[in-house]
């Protein structure tokens, strides 16, 4: 018995079509699980900065402190964290009654009526934060009250506390289910 490459390859080509032509292909995957081990470690991140901030903050604010080696290293990467944060948020899936909402259009509309104008608007204030000190020297008045205004925007973060006690029960819920 000889062996046919054209018929072989013909009757797979045939198959394979008659496998594409049955079962539509599946959409891609754009959102993320809320449940999954790697959003929680994510979200177990953002809590340990928020904490991080909010206990800075303060200290920042009342003693003017300048904000050199470390803190101005810190101080640079949280918007950058905070900007990523807004975008992962939007692609992040949610619960509605039990049920996991996986649609985007449904996610981006659930996240624009709920945290994301507040999360804009804190991550705005703190690149204009960024520009400020790397714009104007702290000999400059100016610069320094327009500094200020924008550091007050980092209080505004003490609303994503709020949004923290999701988390932490997304976090209980992913432990249970380990």
């Amino acid at each position: 018995a000889r062996f046919d490459y054209r018929t072989s390859a013909s009757a797979v080509a045939s198959a394979l079509l008659l496998t594409a032509a049955s079962s539509p292909p599946e959409p891609l995957k754009v959102w993320i699980d809320p449940s999954s081990k790697p959003y929680l470690v994510y979200s177990m991140f953002s809590l340990t900065l928020l904490l991080f901030e909010l206990t800075l903050m303060p200290v920042l604010l009342a003693w003017e402190i300048e904000q050199e080696g470390f803190l101005a290293w810190v101080g640079s990467l949280t918007p950058a964290f905070w900007t990523i944060d807004v975008c992962i948020s939007m692609i992040t899936a949610y619960y509605h009654e039990g049920e996991l909402v996986t649609c985007p259009r449904q996610i981006l509309r659930h996240r624009c009526k709920g945290w994301l104008p507040v999360d804009v608007v804190v991550v705005l204030l703190d690149w204009a934060s960024v520009l400020m000190r790397a714009t104007f020297e702290n000999d400059d008045i100016n610069g320094v009250k327009l500094l200020r205004l924008t550091r007050l925007g980092r209080v505004l973060r003490l609303a994503g506390m709020l949004r923290m006690v999701r988390v932490v029960r997304t976090m209980e819920d992913s432990l249970q289910n380990l």
